[in-house]
């Protein structure tokens, strides 16, 4: 089976980023697993830059990519207001597949 992984991995290590990499590497062991991996690199909340808007950006257009290609979406939520607005984004890339 092809899946879609879309969560936070380490670096940096926060509890929600170890707990994805321990699920990933369970699922790669029986499946063939494609990665977003949408780490931010420091733990500021909410949009700190135009560098993490062209981020997220990113990791919508390749949401719509490679979604076309998994039987199975894994997808982690945010906590934060804008993280929120992040997660909506990439469901809507992803919702011709949900």
């Amino acid at each position: 089976m092809s899946m879609l992984f879309i969560g936070p991995l380490p670096e940096p290590v926060s509890g929600q980023a170890l707990a994805c990499q321990v699920l990933l590497d369970e699922l790669q062991k029986r499946h063939v697993v494609d990665v977003i991996d949408l780490k931010k690199t420091t733990f500021v909340q909410g949009v700190s830059s135009l560098r993490r808007v062209r981020e997220v950006l990113r990791f919508a257009w390749d949401a719509l990519r490679k979604s076309g290609r998994a039987s199975v979406i894994y997808f982690t939520i945010s906590e934060s207001f804008a993280g929120s607005l992040k997660d909506c984004l990439i469901y809507a890339c992803c919702y011709p597949r949900l």
